[in-house]
Protein backbone atom coordinates (compact mmCIF):
# COMPACT_ATOMS: atom_id res chain seq x y z
CA UNK A 1 0.00 0.00 0.00
CA UNK A 2 1.19 3.57 -0.33
CA UNK A 3 2.22 5.77 2.13
CA UNK A 4 0.08 8.82 2.69
CA UNK A 5 2.83 10.91 1.91
CA UNK A 6 2.88 9.11 -1.83
CA UNK A 7 -1.44 9.97 -1.47
CA UNK A 8 -0.21 13.91 -0.71
CA UNK A 9 2.35 13.21 -3.52
CA UNK A 10 -0.36 11.94 -5.69
CA UNK A 11 -3.14 15.40 -4.30
CA UNK A 12 -0.09 17.56 -6.18
CA UNK A 13 -0.47 15.44 -9.43
CA UNK A 14 -4.21 16.02 -9.88
CA UNK A 15 -5.97 13.81 -12.23
CA UNK A 16 -8.69 15.54 -14.61
CA UNK A 17 -12.15 14.99 -14.72
CA UNK A 18 -14.78 15.91 -17.98
CA UNK A 19 -18.13 16.11 -17.30
CA UNK A 20 -20.27 15.39 -20.26
CA UNK A 21 -23.63 16.66 -20.07
CA UNK A 22 -26.62 17.97 -22.12
CA UNK A 23 -28.73 20.89 -21.27
CA UNK A 24 -28.59 22.79 -18.35
CA UNK A 25 -31.94 23.23 -18.08
CA UNK A 26 -33.78 19.18 -18.46
CA UNK A 27 -37.68 19.03 -18.68
CA UNK A 28 -39.19 16.33 -16.36
CA UNK A 29 -40.11 14.33 -19.05
CA UNK A 30 -36.99 13.31 -20.18
CA UNK A 31 -34.23 11.42 -18.57
CA UNK A 32 -30.71 12.78 -17.18
CA UNK A 33 -27.39 11.07 -18.69
CA UNK A 34 -23.95 12.78 -17.17
CA UNK A 35 -20.76 10.68 -18.26
CA UNK A 36 -17.91 11.32 -16.10
CA UNK A 37 -14.35 10.92 -17.79
CA UNK A 38 -10.85 10.79 -15.50
CA UNK A 39 -7.74 11.36 -17.33
CA UNK A 40 -4.06 11.02 -16.00
CA UNK A 41 -4.42 8.97 -12.77
CA UNK A 42 -1.18 8.35 -11.37
CA UNK A 43 0.55 4.86 -11.93
CA UNK A 44 1.25 4.89 -8.60
CA UNK A 45 -2.43 4.18 -7.80
CA UNK A 46 -3.79 0.30 -8.00
CA UNK A 47 -6.76 -0.04 -10.34
CA UNK A 48 -8.84 -2.52 -8.50
CA UNK A 49 -8.66 0.32 -4.96
CA UNK A 50 -10.36 3.20 -7.28
CA UNK A 51 -13.56 3.96 -7.25
CA UNK A 52 -16.83 5.66 -8.32
CA UNK A 53 -19.32 7.01 -7.49
CA UNK A 54 -21.81 9.89 -7.84
CA UNK A 55 -23.53 12.29 -4.70
CA UNK A 56 -26.69 14.78 -5.53
CA UNK A 57 -27.66 17.53 -3.78
CA UNK A 58 -31.04 17.68 -2.93
CA UNK A 59 -30.62 13.88 -2.45
CA UNK A 60 -32.07 11.67 -5.18
CA UNK A 61 -35.88 11.31 -3.75
CA UNK A 62 -36.41 7.84 -2.65
CA UNK A 63 -38.83 6.47 -4.44
CA UNK A 64 -36.67 6.32 -7.45
CA UNK A 65 -33.06 5.27 -5.71
CA UNK A 66 -33.65 1.55 -7.12
CA UNK A 67 -33.28 2.74 -10.84
CA UNK A 68 -30.36 4.52 -10.51
CA UNK A 69 -26.91 3.28 -10.53
CA UNK A 70 -24.72 5.42 -8.42
CA UNK A 71 -21.61 3.71 -8.67
CA UNK A 72 -20.90 3.97 -12.06
CA UNK A 73 -19.09 6.37 -14.66
CA UNK A 74 -22.34 6.88 -16.42
CA UNK A 75 -25.23 8.19 -14.41
CA UNK A 76 -28.43 7.79 -16.10
CA UNK A 77 -31.88 9.03 -14.39
CA UNK A 78 -35.21 8.10 -16.04
CA UNK A 79 -37.23 10.80 -16.35
CA UNK A 80 -39.97 11.04 -14.10
CA UNK A 81 -37.50 10.74 -11.03
CA UNK A 82 -36.43 14.18 -10.27
CA UNK A 83 -38.86 16.34 -9.30
CA UNK A 84 -39.39 19.43 -11.32
CA UNK A 85 -38.39 23.16 -10.11
CA UNK A 86 -35.34 22.41 -8.70
CA UNK A 87 -31.29 22.34 -9.33
CA UNK A 88 -29.54 19.44 -8.89
CA UNK A 89 -25.85 19.53 -8.16
CA UNK A 90 -24.20 16.67 -9.08
CA UNK A 91 -21.36 15.69 -8.39
CA UNK A 92 -18.22 12.84 -9.61
CA UNK A 93 -15.97 11.27 -6.77
CA UNK A 94 -13.04 9.10 -7.76
CA UNK A 95 -12.14 7.77 -4.72
CA UNK A 96 -9.33 5.19 -3.71
CA UNK A 97 -9.27 3.06 -0.73
CA UNK A 98 -5.96 2.04 -1.04
CA UNK A 99 -4.28 3.87 2.10
CA UNK A 100 -5.73 1.85 5.41
CA UNK A 101 -8.90 1.02 3.94
CA UNK A 102 -10.20 3.98 4.07
CA UNK A 103 -11.86 5.68 0.77
CA UNK A 104 -10.11 8.87 0.15
CA UNK A 105 -11.33 11.44 -2.63
CA UNK A 106 -8.84 11.88 -5.50
CA UNK A 107 -10.62 14.19 -7.25
CA UNK A 108 -14.20 15.95 -7.59
CA UNK A 109 -16.45 17.12 -10.18
CA UNK A 110 -19.61 18.98 -10.07
CA UNK A 111 -22.18 20.15 -12.97
CA UNK A 112 -26.20 21.61 -12.01
CA UNK A 113 -28.96 20.44 -13.74
CA UNK A 114 -32.35 22.35 -13.51
CA UNK A 115 -35.44 20.13 -13.44
CA UNK A 116 -38.25 21.89 -15.69
CA UNK A 117 -41.75 21.03 -14.96
CA UNK A 118 -43.85 19.38 -17.47
CA UNK A 119 -46.72 20.92 -19.20
CA UNK A 120 -50.41 20.43 -16.97
CA UNK A 121 -51.87 18.59 -18.87
CA UNK A 122 -56.10 19.68 -19.46
CA UNK A 123 -58.58 16.38 -19.82
CA UNK A 124 -62.09 15.60 -19.84
CA UNK A 125 -64.29 14.38 -17.41
CA UNK A 126 -67.16 11.90 -18.52
CA UNK A 127 -70.43 12.53 -16.96
CA UNK A 128 -70.05 16.23 -16.89
CA UNK A 129 -71.07 19.10 -18.90
CA UNK A 130 -74.60 17.78 -18.70
CA UNK A 131 -77.76 17.98 -16.15
CA UNK A 132 -79.12 16.22 -13.73
CA UNK A 133 -82.53 16.11 -11.37
CA UNK A 134 -82.09 16.17 -7.45
CA UNK A 135 -83.03 12.65 -7.20
CA UNK A 136 -80.46 11.33 -9.94
CA UNK A 137 -77.19 9.89 -8.82
CA UNK A 138 -74.36 11.53 -10.16
CA UNK A 139 -70.63 9.60 -11.55
CA UNK A 140 -67.93 11.79 -12.98
CA UNK A 141 -64.78 9.96 -14.00
CA UNK A 142 -61.68 11.16 -15.39
CA UNK A 143 -60.12 9.00 -18.66
CA UNK A 144 -56.84 7.01 -17.45
CA UNK A 145 -53.86 9.10 -16.28
CA UNK A 146 -50.90 7.08 -17.49
CA UNK A 147 -50.75 4.53 -20.26
CA UNK A 148 -48.21 3.15 -18.57
CA UNK A 149 -48.19 0.46 -16.15
CA UNK A 150 -46.98 2.77 -12.78
CA UNK A 151 -49.98 3.90 -11.98
CA UNK A 152 -49.23 3.79 -8.19
CA UNK A 153 -46.65 6.60 -8.71
CA UNK A 154 -49.99 9.10 -9.26
CA UNK A 155 -51.94 10.44 -6.65
CA UNK A 156 -55.15 12.47 -7.40
CA UNK A 157 -58.08 14.17 -5.65
CA UNK A 158 -61.55 15.59 -6.22
CA UNK A 159 -63.11 19.12 -5.09
CA UNK A 160 -65.77 21.45 -5.79
CA UNK A 161 -65.29 24.69 -7.00
CA UNK A 162 -68.50 26.71 -6.59
CA UNK A 163 -69.45 28.92 -3.70
CA UNK A 164 -72.44 26.73 -3.49
CA UNK A 165 -70.85 23.56 -2.84
CA UNK A 166 -71.92 21.97 0.58
CA UNK A 167 -68.58 22.09 1.73
CA UNK A 168 -69.81 22.31 5.27
CA UNK A 169 -71.30 18.99 5.44
CA UNK A 170 -69.46 16.39 6.64
CA UNK A 171 -70.70 13.73 4.79
CA UNK A 172 -70.21 15.58 1.26
CA UNK A 173 -66.79 15.91 2.54
CA UNK A 174 -66.58 12.49 3.10
CA UNK A 175 -67.72 11.47 -0.29
CA UNK A 176 -64.86 13.55 -1.80
CA UNK A 177 -62.40 12.03 0.97
CA UNK A 178 -63.24 8.81 -0.22
CA UNK A 179 -62.85 9.43 -3.92
CA UNK A 180 -58.91 10.27 -2.87
CA UNK A 181 -56.75 8.12 -5.37
CA UNK A 182 -59.78 7.31 -7.55
CA UNK A 183 -60.46 7.79 -11.26
CA UNK A 184 -64.39 8.46 -10.16
CA UNK A 185 -66.32 10.20 -7.91
CA UNK A 186 -69.83 9.15 -7.06
CA UNK A 187 -72.80 11.31 -5.34
CA UNK A 188 -75.77 9.83 -4.17
CA UNK A 189 -79.78 11.31 -4.93
CA UNK A 190 -80.01 14.56 -2.98
CA UNK A 191 -76.54 15.25 -2.33
CA UNK A 192 -76.61 18.65 -3.76
CA UNK A 193 -79.62 21.03 -4.13
CA UNK A 194 -80.49 22.21 -7.76
CA UNK A 195 -77.67 24.94 -9.15
CA UNK A 196 -74.58 24.86 -10.91
CA UNK A 197 -71.84 23.18 -9.44
CA UNK A 198 -67.90 23.19 -10.68
CA UNK A 199 -66.08 20.20 -9.83
CA UNK A 200 -62.34 19.54 -10.11
CA UNK A 201 -60.30 16.42 -10.33
CA UNK A 202 -56.31 16.49 -10.21
CA UNK A 203 -53.67 13.70 -10.83
CA UNK A 204 -50.14 14.89 -9.38
CA UNK A 205 -47.17 12.53 -9.72
CA UNK A 206 -45.75 11.50 -6.45
CA UNK A 207 -42.33 11.28 -9.06
CA UNK A 208 -42.11 14.65 -10.63
CA UNK A 209 -44.68 16.69 -9.34
CA UNK A 210 -46.03 17.38 -13.02
CA UNK A 211 -50.18 18.10 -12.74
CA UNK A 212 -52.99 17.01 -14.64
CA UNK A 213 -55.95 18.76 -14.04
CA UNK A 214 -59.84 18.35 -15.60
CA UNK A 215 -62.35 20.42 -14.79
CA UNK A 216 -66.32 20.06 -15.66
CA UNK A 217 -69.92 21.81 -14.62
CA UNK A 218 -72.63 19.72 -13.25
CA UNK A 219 -76.30 21.11 -13.37
CA UNK A 220 -78.87 19.99 -10.83
CA UNK A 221 -82.45 20.46 -11.81
CA UNK A 222 -84.94 20.09 -9.63
CA UNK A 223 -86.43 16.69 -9.51
CA UNK A 224 -85.97 14.22 -12.83
CA UNK A 225 -85.46 15.84 -15.94
CA UNK A 226 -87.44 14.03 -18.55
CA UNK A 227 -85.93 11.71 -20.64
CA UNK A 228 -85.89 12.42 -24.20
CA UNK A 229 -85.64 9.87 -26.84
CA UNK A 230 -85.22 9.36 -30.50
CA UNK A 231 -86.51 6.54 -32.84
CA UNK A 232 -85.79 6.08 -36.43
CA UNK A 233 -88.52 6.03 -38.27
CA UNK A 234 -87.62 2.65 -39.77
CA UNK A 235 -88.69 1.34 -36.24
CA UNK A 236 -91.99 3.45 -36.34
CA UNK A 237 -92.97 2.06 -39.79
CA UNK A 238 -91.86 -1.48 -38.25
CA UNK A 239 -94.42 -1.38 -35.35
CA UNK A 240 -97.84 0.23 -37.20
CA UNK A 241 -97.62 -1.18 -40.68
CA UNK A 242 -98.86 -4.43 -42.07
CA UNK A 243 -95.98 -7.13 -42.28
CA UNK A 244 -94.37 -7.76 -46.10
CA UNK A 245 -96.41 -8.10 -48.74
CA UNK A 246 -99.67 -7.03 -46.89
CA UNK A 247 -102.64 -4.55 -47.94
CA UNK A 248 -104.77 -2.15 -46.69
CA UNK A 249 -108.87 -3.35 -47.15
CA UNK A 250 -110.67 -0.95 -49.37
CA UNK A 251 -112.92 1.39 -47.99
CA UNK A 252 -116.68 0.36 -47.60
CA UNK A 253 -117.97 3.55 -49.24
CA UNK A 254 -119.47 3.07 -52.56
CA UNK A 255 -118.59 6.63 -53.88
CA UNK A 256 -115.14 5.02 -54.80
CA UNK A 257 -113.65 1.99 -56.27
CA UNK A 258 -110.00 2.80 -55.60
CA UNK A 259 -107.99 1.09 -53.09
CA UNK A 260 -104.78 2.18 -51.20
CA UNK A 261 -102.01 -0.53 -50.53
CA UNK A 262 -99.21 -0.22 -48.78
CA UNK A 263 -96.35 -2.30 -49.33
CA UNK A 264 -93.17 -2.71 -47.15
CA UNK A 265 -90.03 -4.09 -46.98
CA UNK A 266 -87.64 -6.13 -44.21
CA UNK A 267 -84.68 -3.95 -45.52
CA UNK A 268 -85.64 -0.23 -45.44
CA UNK A 269 -89.45 0.74 -44.72
CA UNK A 270 -88.99 4.10 -44.93
CA UNK A 271 -87.72 4.10 -48.55
CA UNK A 272 -89.79 0.83 -49.75
CA UNK A 273 -93.21 2.18 -48.80
CA UNK A 274 -95.40 2.78 -51.95
CA UNK A 275 -98.31 5.08 -51.75
CA UNK A 276 -100.61 4.26 -54.85
CA UNK A 277 -103.03 7.03 -56.41
CA UNK A 278 -106.74 6.34 -54.50
CA UNK A 279 -109.61 8.30 -53.64
CA UNK A 280 -111.45 8.01 -50.37
CA UNK A 281 -115.33 8.83 -49.95
CA UNK A 282 -116.54 11.12 -47.37
CA UNK A 283 -118.51 8.83 -44.48
CA UNK A 284 -121.49 9.67 -43.05
CA UNK A 285 -120.97 11.71 -39.65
Amino acid sequence: PVTMHEVLKIASQVPSISLITGSSVVPVTAPIIIQGVVTDLPSSLNSSYIDYFWTLVPPLPTAGSSYVDLSSTVLVIPSGILRSNISYTFTFHVTSSQVNGSRVDIITSSTTVSIAPAPTTQTVLVGGGISYGSSDPIVLSSPPLSSSSSQSYLSSSWSCQSSNCPSSSSAFTSLLVSATNTPSLSLPPGTLSPGAYVFQFQAVSTLDGSLVTSQTTVVISAGSPPVIAVTSPSAILTSILPSSSSSLPSSSSSSSSSSTSISTSQVNPVEQVVLNSYALSRGSD
